[in-house]
């Protein structure tokens, strides 16, 4: 029994000298730190990708027309054009401008399809086949 023990005495101060000696290239006191990293730049609203223009940290029209829609933005503006959009949003409260570019967006979509009646024609369509 006391043969397993020094060894196992043995083997432990060789271990506790051995893992100082191991430096990771990553971990070096000598390396000096790099600069932080540059705020990550974020594509452009699609509103402001169709447009062509530069999108700003305070664009009102970002949260409404993320980069991944731009089929929504370019449905709205071909209807009500981007001036017309941006003044409307402008005016509302920031709450009810979510539920303005959805109803913006149904209404053009509808105003493609029926460029007469939009929205209405689809009701009117409806009304007649009940009758």
């Amino acid at each position: 029994m006391e043969n397993k023990e020094n060894t196992a005495a043995a083997a432990a101060p060789a271990t506790a000298e051995a893992s100082p000696s191991i430096i990771s290239p990553t971990s070096s006191p000598s390396v000096p730190s790099s600069p932080p990293c540059p705020p990550v730049i974020l594509s452009p609203c699609a509103a402001c990708k169709i447009l062509r223009r530069r999108c700003v940290e305070k664009c009102v029209l970002a949260p409404y027309f993320p980069p991944t829609e731009p089929l929504k933005f370019t449905i709205a503006h071909r209807v009500f054009g981007a001036s017309n959009i941006i003044k409307l949003l402008q005016e509302l409260p920031e709450d009810q401008r979510a539920d303005a570019v959805n109803s913006m967006v149904y209404e053009a979509n509808a105003r493609l399809r029926d460029p007469v009646y939009g929205c209405a024609g689809r009701d009117l369509s409806a009304s007649e086949t009940n009758k």
